[in-house]
């Protein structure tokens, strides 16, 4: 329902490494509603970056709220099988397309995951991100790429310290053990 590998992935049960303390604080602030209402997270491989969005969606549907993380390529894959083949209980690729922009609270992990970005996927997700940031629509979005690997578009609206912030996710990968 909320698209999470893990229940215990929390903001307490986090392991706050050097690198990551910046990325931490800010995304349990947006998840308080204490943060510009969009952040983009970059960063390798391994560094907390799911966990923090998992985070974000316990602790929001604690106090009542569902927020669905989605991981990029299963989100376009979804949006792919809407557009080419539409069934009858399933909403239209249009109808679920504006709930996703209108959506109240977006998680967005691993944006450019399982795919090179084509002109179409990068069309929808400027748009997305665009009417968001034009709304003010809470938006976390996560990315291994660089900022120069990312549609300037994109770039462009999370640089606005009015409605959002980039962080660089400095922390090593979890996953390789000492």
């Amino acid at each position: 329902m909320l698209g999470l590998t893990n229940w215990q992935h929390t903001f307490d049960k986090f392991n706050v490494l050097p690198g990551t303390q910046k990325t931490f604080n800010s995304v349990k602030a947006l998840a308080e509603g204490k943060h510009q209402p969009m952040l983009l997270i970059c960063g390798g491989l391994g560094n907390g970056k799911t966990y923090l969005c998992e985070a974000v969606s316990i602790s929001l549907y604690k106090k009542g709220v569902k927020c669905k993380v989605w991981l990029w390529s299963d989100l376009r894959r979804w949006l792919l099988q809407l557009m080419h083949r539409p069934q009858p209980n399933l909403p239209t690729y249009d109808t679920y397309f504006d709930r996703l922009r209108n959506s109240p609270r977006l998680i967005i992990d691993d944006f450019g995951m399982g795919s090179k970005g084509s002109e179409w996927e990068i069309g929808e997700i400027e748009d997305i991100i665009n009417y968001r940031y034009r709304e003010r629509l809470f938006t976390l979005m996560t990315t291994n790429r660089t900022l120069e690997e990312l549609p300037a578009r994109i770039v462009s609206r999370f640089f606005d310290p009015e409605v959002s912030e980039i962080i660089i996710n400095e922390g090593k990968d979890y996953r390789i053990k000492k």
